[in-house]
């Protein structure tokens, strides 16, 4: 940390920061490796359902209800591969 109290890069603190707002024990999460890679995975999803909206290919409310439907997909894998790491 700087002396202001200001972390040296913006993303410094985001991982504990999204511990303190995102209940991981409900996904199962064992790690912070494991959150790294599932913001990253959201991040992707985000981003791919941005661009079809902006390029036309599909309109706002079916790019929502694509991104419920692939976070419900993510969502019962990552419960699937934690019943299988136990």
């Amino acid at each position: 940390m700087k002396k202001n109290g200001f972390p040296k890069n913006p993303g410094d603190n985001l991982i504990e920061t999204v511990k303190n707002i995102v209940n991981t024990s409900n996904l199962n999460i064992m790690d912070d490796d494991d959150l790294i890679n599932i913001m990253k995975i959201l991040n992707y999803v985000m981003r791919m359902n941005l661009l079809d909206v902006m390029s036309k290919k599909v309109t706002e409310e079916n790019a929502k209800l694509k991104f419920i439907r692939e976070i419900e997909i993510l969502k019962k894998g990552f419960l699937k591969e934690n019943e299988r790491r136990k």
